[in-house]
């Protein structure tokens, strides 16, 4: 059920925000885009916790990809929110949750992948690959 629910938030969220937009402008709704998006990484983290929850061998993995989408999702959150001041800066404040994210998801592959083919090699290859 989750899984059809993230594609209905996407699909009625992309259109209200285009309807909701003004009608001098090209943009989209601001406020709608922000609420989809928040339903959007809510719903698939909920279906990351489930699939955790039903699955205790890849327990481990599975809330490692928790960490790693929550991360890059503040790391999208905290220069959009940042004041234009500090856009300018370098890093950006929220570069380290990206660099984070990054670790979160190669731990993924790693843990997710190097039981199933039998081969840690591949599964850091893999994690090599992303990073």
């Amino acid at each position: 059920m989750l899984g059809w629910a993230v594609w209905v938030v996407l699909v009625v969220g992309g259109v209200s925000a285009y309807l909701a937009a003004p009608p001098d402008s090209i943009d989209v709704d601001q406020p709608v885009l922000l609420a989809t998006m928040a339903a959007f990484f809510g719903l698939n983290l909920a279906r990351l916790a489930y699939a955790a929850w039903k699955w205790p061998s890849r327990r481990i993995a599975l809330i490692a990809l928790i960490a790693g989408i929550s991360l890059w999702a503040a790391g999208c959150t905290v220069p959009n929110a940042a004041v234009p001041a500090s856009a300018t800066e370098f890093p950006a404040p929220g570069e380290w949750l990206f660099l984070a994210s990054y670790v979160a998801m190669a731990a993924f592959l790693v843990l997710d992948a190097a039981p199933r083919r039998g081969s840690a090699e591949t599964a850091w290859l893999d994690a090599t690959i992303v990073v």
